[in-house]
């Protein structure tokens, strides 16, 4: 368990650390020719009018988190808002993974067009972190929250929810 929380420390950091780093191998390979018809793109507004409701939900939650885990009388509700954090990380990275590669739901948009394809993928991505960083938090025993394990497995969840705000705060100038 140990192990596990702090590869997903360390995951964190890396994370954090890798923000703005270098794509331009990642941009090389979107841009090679293919063979194959031109996929599908939908207009950065569609991704934006399918992403929207669930900011809004996302800024909703970081506000009940900030009333009740820093809240002496309510605090033991606070995974209760974490719990509902990582339901709402994962149904981000779903919509916006279905809407890249689910063709035929009503949801499809294809691939993102060249001005948000990096963030679709920043976002999905921090999304699954908030989901991994979700699932070791639970499997530990925080009766003790002073404890290592607890501490790191806390410091790594909340570091994602915070990847992954920032990630959608990058979508505010197309909402």
């Amino acid at each position: 368990m140990r192990n596990t929380i702090t590869a997903l420390a360390a995951a964190f950091v890396l994370a954090v650390a890798g923000c703005g780093g270098d794509t331009t191998g990642e941009e090389s390979v979107a841009s090679a020719p293919t063979a194959s018809p031109t996929p599908k793109t939908a207009p950065v507004e569609d991704w934006a009018a399918l992403l929207r409701p669930h900011v809004r939900e996302w800024g909703d939650l970081l506000k009940q988190k900030v009333e009740i885990c820093l809240d002496s009388d309510t605090v033991d509700m606070c995974d209760d808002v974490y719990r509902s954090l990582e339901e709402k990380a994962e149904d981000i990275a779903r919509v916006l993974t279905h809407a890249r590669l689910k063709e035929g739901t009503p949801t499809y948009l294809g691939e993102p067009p060249d001005e948000i394809a990096s963030l679709v993928r920043e976002t999905v991505d921090a999304a699954r972190q908030v989901q991994q960083a979700w699932d070791t938090y639970e499997q530990v025993d925080c009766s003790d929250s002073t404890a290592g394990d607890c501490f790191a497995a806390t410091y790594a969840l909340e570091g994602f929810v915070e990847l992954l705000t920032g990630a959608l705060d990058g979508w505010t100038p197309y909402l």
